[in-house]
């Protein structure tokens, strides 16, 4: 799916059709930690340039509004919206403070979506044309080092983050 951005420089003139709608592509790209200064580490990445990007990390529930760094990928917790005006990192729920999500329940799947709206909001109002994520293999299922996370959960926000890019990225397949 692409994001869309409506066209809205001047008032419709009498007659003429409705505003078109532009299509703005987004690249979703999966990268694997391998070492620091390298593609992968996401604050190396936020301090030296990728303007155009914007940095998933993995949070819990209880600190998805902190701006402190954490542990992980979520060390750019640093760079969200609570902690700098144009936020360049956003948190994507894969448990609570007690561990990753053992199942995906209707209620984590809501969860996991609002996070979805939260990464096309921010996509959208800061012009956006890339989403980093942290995977086991580039462009694979979301990776994660700190908390066991159920599989199926781990497809479902791969899909999902998979489903907001345009052409240039293809959707994961297991």
């Amino acid at each position: 799916m692409s994001q869309y951005c409506p066209i809205k420089f001047r008032k419709k003139l009498k007659g003429e059709p409705p505003l078109k709608q532009v299509a703005m592509s987004i690249t979703v790209i999966g990268t694997v930690f391998t070492k620091k200064g390298q593609v992968g580490d996401f604050d190396w990445q936020i301090k030296t340039g990728y303007d155009h990007a914007l940095f998933l990390f993995n949070e819990d529930e209880s600190r998805i509004k902190w701006k402190k760094a954490g542990a992980g990928n979520a060390v750019i917790r640093k760079y969200n919206k609570y902690a700098i005006q144009k936020p360049r990192s956003t948190g994507i729920l894969t448990g609570t403070k007690d561990g990753g999500y053992s199942a995906l329940t209707d209620t984590v799947i809501h969860k996991i979506d609002e996070c979805m709206e939260e990464i096309k909001r921010i996509v959208k109002e800061y012009g956006y044309t890339t989403i980093y994520y942290s995977a086991k293999t580039p462009n694979g299922i979301l990776g994660t080092s700190i908390f066991q996370v159920h599989p199926d959960v781990l497809e479902y926000i791969t899909t999902s983050l998979h489903n907001l890019s345009g052409a240039a990225s293809r959707p994961h397949t297991p």
